[in-house]
């Protein structure tokens, strides 16, 4: 989402003009930053957001429109909604944004989070040679974990990518699109990102199912915090495995709760 503009209610004067632009590697993230900025009475809030998850899904061709159908495709439309935003309409103004704010952009990021990490490197090739500032979370938390307080402590604190930054994060991004796999994951040694398979998060469902079988949210849950991706793949990873055979299901996983177990 470019932008997010709320009538003013204090007649501060503000515009964007008179403060950076924040761009936000998801949606969450980029509510908490905007009740930050609504709390101290700036508006239009010079927020900035990402809806696509970068760290998963088709990196080539570079067209939003195919993402789109990509993430109905796994996801569905009965989970979306088909009166929900079109991805590609929102990240097509907030791509368009981007170069266009570059002198005055501060991007937020964690190198904990495989979709922050993600994020922080398409904006790097997207700005080719231009420098531009960063607020990076360092507790091992997303971005998407700060609650409003800890943002607004983190205003302020931005700082200039360094060229070494800068030409690592192009470099390994245009490989990553090179390679277009399903997943980017975190290295082991959480340096950078790394191509993976569709089902490399199988396993690690399967170990959560248990013998005794479970809830499919339970296992998502429990899944997350290791797989460093969104919960929606991981929902489609299930509905997957139960396609082949490898899990049993009450239902469809993506549409509400079910109860899965091991074949």
């Amino acid at each position: 989402m470019d932008t997010i503009v709320h009538p003013s209610r204090n007649g501060s004067g503000y515009t964007p003009a008179m403060a950076p632009v924040h761009a936000m590697p998801t949606y969450p993230a980029g509510g908490t930053l905007t009740a930050v900025f609504m709390d101290r009475g700036v508006e239009p809030v010079p927020v900035a957001l990402l809806m696509n998850d970068l760290s998963c899904g088709p990196l080539e061709p570079d067209d939003l429109g195919v993402r789109h159908n990509w993430l109905r495709q796994i996801v569905g439309d009965e989970v979306i909604g088909l009166d929900a935003p079109r991805e590609d309409v929102v990240d097509g103004r907030f791509w368009w944004r981007v170069p266009a704010d570059a002198d005055d952009l501060i991007v937020w990021f964690s190198r904990a989070d495989a979709t922050d990490l993600a994020f922080v490197m398409a904006v790097s090739d997207r700005l080719g040679e231009r420098p531009f500032r960063v607020i990076e979370v360092t507790d091992g938390r997303p971005v998407s974990a700060l609650s409003p307080e800890e943002m607004a402590r983190l205003l302020g604190t931005e700082r200039t990518i360094t060229a070494v930054e800068h030409v690592e994060m192009r470099t390994r991004w245009q490989q990553l699109k090179r390679e277009n796999a399903a997943f980017r994951v975190l290295t082991p040694d959480g340096s950078t990102l790394a191509s993976a398979p569709a089902d490399q998060f199988d396993a690690l469902l399967l170990a959560n199912v248990g013998a005794e079988g479970s809830w499919a949210a339970r296992v998502v849950a429990h899944a997350m915090a290791e797989a460093g991706t969104g919960d929606a793949v991981l929902f489609w990873r299930l509905a997957v495995l139960v396609e082949q055979g490898r899990l049993v299901a009450d239902g469809d996983p993506r549409l509400g709760p079910t109860h899965i177990a091991l074949r």
